[in-house]
């Protein structure tokens, strides 16, 4: 145990980017343990697909048309509210969310839970990961 007290005497900035390393850690994984949601690869979000969860597409409709998964609906983040009857419809299923890049897709599925949905998926990656493992998409509305 001396020798422990020796080096971080002896290296107190090592000792010091350690610990603060270290809380940064604990407070991002308790901070994705509190939001609500849980991120999942293509191989998973096929399985939930097959379950009959609800996908919804949070791109822009451009995006949208440019491919998805099938079966997907395109609900953009600014219509994401109460007032979208066909966004209100989906609300008693497991939802899987995504974006183009998987940037916007977290954004969108804090506002999902708000809304009362239960449980809430988001695709790691978007629909770039998606094709990148080789996962079918179509083209058009």
């Amino acid at each position: 145990m001396e020798q422990v007290f020796e080096f971080i005497g002896n290296h107190p900035l090592m000792v010091g980017g350690f610990v603060v390393l270290l809380i940064l850690l604990v407070v991002t994984e308790i901070g994705r343990l509190r939001r609500g949601f849980r991120e999942i690869g293509s191989a998973e979000a096929v399985g939930l697909i097959n379950a009959d969860a609800c996908v919804i597409d949070v791109s822009a409709t451009a995006d949208f048309e440019k491919g998805h998964i099938i079966g997907a609906v395109n609900v953009p983040v600014s219509q994401l509210q109460e007032s979208n009857k066909q966004l209100m419809k989906l609300k008693n299923r497991p939802v899987l969310v995504y974006c183009r890049n998987g940037v916007t897709s977290n954004q969108a599925a804090l506002k999902l839970i708000q809304l009362g949905f239960n449980p809430v998926t988001v695709l790691r990656g978007g629909i770039s990961q998606w094709e990148a493992d080789k996962q079918p998409v179509t083209r058009g509305k």
